[in-house]
């Protein structure tokens, strides 16, 4: 009986002792790949993924090093960062970008990312006259090399991938037009890009802003189109107030939504719907105290070219100069405008108080 049982389970036995030694053999080439001939080749890797990488950008990025992950199988990328301008900090930089690799183009000597997770990177940005763009990309950048630009022509592809991390991530914003020291920061960025069939990423963030205050958004990046909606927890507004001209004091908690939409780097619709606790503002002649409800939408409009609010201040202590005072309770809202001027400052214009169906001036 024991001979048939073990006669009976041997073929079984020798099919998992095979597939064993497949397994092991794997294991060791891949070993032999990462150990002894992918870093002979360690360096002309590292410029034909900085050039994939330049082209996913667009435009010209280094890192300081590369090194293989075996199991799984991976590369380690320190430092990428986008070129900077002299005299400049880099506009988009991170302390590493892992890629894991598809394993059977490997085989045949190609790298195909599964997904790639990058560590600590940082975003500037500058307000420039009203627009954003990359901290020193309004400057001469320095020229590349011979060499590079000849490698930078040619087709390496852009890296394309199936999942995208980013952990630890930070966007600092800086507004010349507001102080020489006045900078913006959202920092705790953990987020996740996955590409649809249709060519979009789809986008998931969380991070926190400043000094207080955290926020989560969703949407969507494709053909240089950007669609996000964020959801605002306890902000303190009196982070943004230095940026705003004309408004002497600005602070309390928001919560709500926002939603931007833009192309490339320029915002086409912008709407807020927020409610601020313990909100003071005071921008002469109006003060206000209180709870307020903040609708705010702005357009690409040319003709309108400024951001509209109306703040309902119906349970907000409310003075208008020496002439009017509106305790808390009573039906009241004010509208205006946030515009632009030329130098990328901010003020308020067309401000009108409304109490219980009558208006004031501006």
């Amino acid at each position: 009986m024991l001979a048939r049982v073990l006669a009976s389970i041997a073929p079984i036995a020798r099919i998992a002792f095979l597939l064993v030694i497949l397994s092991l053999a794997a294991c060791l080439l891949l070993f032999l790949l990462f150990v002894l001939v992918l870093p002979v080749y360690s360096d002309g890797l590292q410029a034909e993924l900085d050039r994939r990488a330049s082209k996913t950008v667009g435009a010209s990025v280094r890192s300081s090093s590369l090194s293989f992950v075996w199991l799984p199988p991976g590369i380690r990328i320190q430092r990428p960062e986008v070129i900077p301008a002299e005299g400049v900090p880099s506009p988009l930089e991170a302390e590493s970008m892992d890629l894991r690799l598809h394993f059977t183009p490997l085989l045949r000597g190609r790298v195909a990312p599964r997904s790639i997770e990058i560590r600590g990177a940082v975003l500037r940005l500058v307000r420039d006259g009203g627009e954003l763009r990359l901290e020193g990309s309004g400057a001469a950048r320095a020229s590349p090399s011979a060499g590079q630009a000849k490698q930078s022509e040619g087709s390496s592809p852009a890296l394309a991938f199936e999942d995208l991390h980013i952990l630890d991530g930070r966007i600092v914003l800086r507004d010349p037009a507001a102080g020489p020291d006045i900078r913006l920061r959202v920092d705790d960025i953990q987020a996740r890009l996955e590409p649809h069939s249709s060519g979009s990423m789809a986008i998931r963030a969380r991070g926190a802003l400043g000094e207080g205050g955290h926020f989560t958004s969703d949407g969507s990046f494709g053909q240089g189109r950007l669609e996000l909606a964020t959801r605002l927890e306890s902000v303190d507004l009196s982070y943004i107030a230095a940026l705003v001209g004309g408004v002497s004091e600005l602070s309390g908690r928001a919560e709500g939504r926002i939603v931007l939409e833009s192309e490339g780097w320029r915002p086409q619709r912008f709407v807020a719907d927020l409610q601020v606790a313990s909100a003071t503002l005071r921008a002469e002649p109006v003060e206000m105290v209180g709870t307020v409800g903040l609708h705010a939408e702005w357009t690409q409009d040319l003709a309108r070219p400024g951001l509209r609010f109306r703040l309902e201040a119906t349970h907000a202590e409310l003075r208008y100069g020496e002439a009017y005072h509106k305790a808390s309770g009573v039906s009241a809202h004010v509208t205006g405008e946030l515009s632009s001027a030329a130098d990328g400052s901010l003020g308020v214009d067309n401000l009108h108080l409304v109490v219980g169906g009558t208006g004031t001036g501006e």
